[in-house]
């Protein structure tokens, strides 16, 4: 006859830990986006980033020609713009932070912290004066 223990191993952890984990992982890879253009979309490459590690935050599709990026963090208020990047100069503003605006608009983030998940957004003013925008998730984990 087998006696079942009355109370858990603590050897093993939680089922919904392992569950956690892999929803943390999965959600890497499926960040909706959305855009006031259905031209441009932005893409973390990778899709996740780790503590120390660098993401891309990729400006895809957007076929105008672009006069200037501006990146903002969780919304569009001058308060939470990250940076600026005037095309024609290929000048950044300001140019003593960490992240840089690559010529195709994209923006690098190096040495992340686990505060740099967040929603990042581009707004691209063309040459015409019309501006196009996206959104996009970074997440930084501690593994």
């Amino acid at each position: 006859m087998m006696k079942s223990p009355s109370r858990p191993s603590q050897r093993r952890g939680s089922p919904w830990k392992g569950l956690l984990i892999t929803a943390s992982i999965l959600s890497c890879y499926f960040h909706p986006t959305s855009t006031q253009s259905d031209s441009i979309s932005v893409v973390p490459k990778p899709p996740c980033g780790t503590v120390d590690s660098s993401v891309t935050l990729d400006v895809q599709d957007f076929s105008g020609d672009p006069f200037s990026y501006n990146w903002y963090r969780k919304t569009i208020q001058s308060y939470n713009r990250l940076v600026t990047y005037h095309v024609p100069t290929r000048i950044q503003t300001p140019a003593d932070i960490p992240q840089k605006v690559l010529l195709n608009g994209s923006l690098l983030n190096p040495n992340l912290t686990l505060t740099d998940t967040d929603l990042y957004i581009v707004q691209i003013i063309d040459s015409r004066g019309m501006i196009a925008t996206s959104r996009g998730n970074l997440t930084v984990y501690d593994y």
